[in-house]
């Protein structure tokens, strides 16, 4: 009887010891490093954005080794087109579509994983591989119910949506990539290496201030803000963002850097949009004409002239808006200028008379005017004026005349006219010139647009 007592209260003790020991690991960065504090203070903010967006939080044990993170819309809209988002090693899901959510919650049914060893998905499997990912996403979905989906990914995420593509073809309607090292090959891979000039394990899974800095740098055109940031604010990111699961994320970096190039990359059936910066210091530029090649003719490559870098955390939520609201036989095809930035980058699909303009605020601004407008460059009466990004849908067939209110630019030739016939299957063209001689009336230029 007195052993009994004795074991009972032995193993009471020990249990409050070890409960003792694990919260003090658990608080032990942010004794260190108190800005841990504020940004996990960040991080549960994102939780509440999340769900404010019409987001719930999810976690689906595949089997007794793997639990995928998802954060997915509740409730689920039948008439909204599903819409899967995979990240890359910038952060979890929340650090790298807080720019996103918001807008795309309203036109899809979002569904935002964690993958595996970032935010709360994890497996005790030793498969690193971007394949094994792919599987895992592709199971969430399937226990969520979701069988049709557009994907967007970037930079590691294209990797895992690559294969996702590949082996899932009925289920993966179209796919965006945006800078991915996908189809690089052995020589490639050693060159940009060498290129960059130091340990990409630590730029990929940082341990320092330094380390994260130098990964903004080579992943950002213009890294100015990030100058200004305190390093205990940077090393309380590190704590709360990339500790967790270090080893493993640093074995699939590892993983990437070794494996040999898929000489059998097999080619998707769906409809792709590539994106690339043309200032893209991680995987420079080529590398997205290279898999436009081997894609063959279902793919398109989007190369920005103004916005210059489309990576990490680029604003990019309208280019996937218009490719998945795109019909199966019509294709978002990029727009522009041929005389600079007046005109922002713009996006058209045509089944839906719809286009799209990523205006940055303050620097650029887009006017629907009338032909005799649009002809002499009159911007003073603008029927429409968008003052940052934009998603415009043409209620009526016609033509739709765009410019900018900005002093001298219109007559530049920085102007775009935008055809749709009542019914059509073929992309119309879009000319920076003379507009076409077929126009809308005054009465008949109307739209609905979402302000993004």
């Amino acid at each position: 009887m007195a052993y009994t007592k004795f074991y009972h209260v032995l193993s009471f003790y020990l249990a409050t010891l070890i409960a003792i020991y694990e919260f003090l690991l658990s608080v032990l960065p942010y004794i260190l490093n108190p800005a841990s504090i504020l940004i996990a203070f960040a991080d549960a903010f994102l939780d509440l954005y999340f769900r404010f967006c019409g987001l719930s939080p999810c976690t689906i044990e595949l089997d007794e080794q793997t639990t995928m993170h998802f954060w997915s819309s509740n409730p689920r809209r039948s008439n909204k087109p599903d819409l899967l988002m995979l990240h890359g090693y910038g952060g979890n899901s929340k650090w790298q579509f807080m720019h996103q959510v918001g807008s795309l919650s309203r036109t899809f049914n979002l569904y935002v994983p964690d993958l595996l060893f970032f935010g709360k998905s994890y497996t005790k499997m030793s498969d690193r591989t971007e394949v094994f990912q792919a599987k895992c996403v592709a199971e969430g979905l399937r226990r969520l119910g979701v069988e049709r989906f557009g994907v967007y990914s970037i930079s590691y995420g294209g990797f895992v949506a690559y294969w996702l593509a590949a082996m899932y073809p009925e289920a993966v309607e179209r796919l965006v990539i945006v800078s991915c090292g996908i189809g690089m090959t052995e020589e490639q891979k050693k060159d940009q290496l060498n290129k960059i000039g130091r340990s990409a394990l630590k730029l990929l899974v940082p341990e320092s201030a330094h380390d994260l800095r130098g990964l903004v740098n080579i992943s950002m055109h213009k890294a100015t803000p990030v100058k200004w940031v305190p390093d205990v604010v940077i090393r309380g990111f590190i704590n709360v963002t990339y500790e967790k699961n270090r080893k493993q994320k640093l074995e699939m970096a590892e993983y990437l850097l070794r494996e040999k190039a898929d000489l059998n990359l097999p080619i998707l059936t769906q409809e792709t949009l590539i994106i690339w910066g043309d200032k893209d210091a991680v995987f420079p530029v080529n590398l997205a004409y290279e898999l436009q090649r081997h894609l063959g003719p279902k793919s398109k490559i989007s190369h920005p002239l103004c916005t210059q870098l489309l990576v990490y955390f680029q604003f990019i939520s309208i280019i996937m808006a218009c490719l998945a609201l795109a019909s199966s036989s019509d294709f978002v095809e990029l727009l522009g200028s041929s005389q600079g930035c007046c005109i922002p980058q713009s996006y058209r699909d045509t089944k839906n008379r719809s286009f799209a303009f990523d205006i940055k605020p303050g620097e650029d601004d887009v006017i629907v005017v009338t032909k005799e407008n649009f002809d002499t460059c009159n911007s003073a009466e603008p029927l429409y004026q968008f003052r940052g990004p934009v998603y415009i849908k043409a209620l009526t067939p016609g033509t739709y005349y765009f410019t900018c209110s900005f002093a001298g630019h219109c007559v530049k030739g920085q102007k775009v006219a935008i055809h749709f016939e009542p019914s059509s299957n073929v992309l119309p063209s879009a000319s920076p010139g003379p507009s076409p001689s077929s126009s809308a009336s005054d009465e008949s230029v109307a739209i609905e647009h979402l302000q993004i």
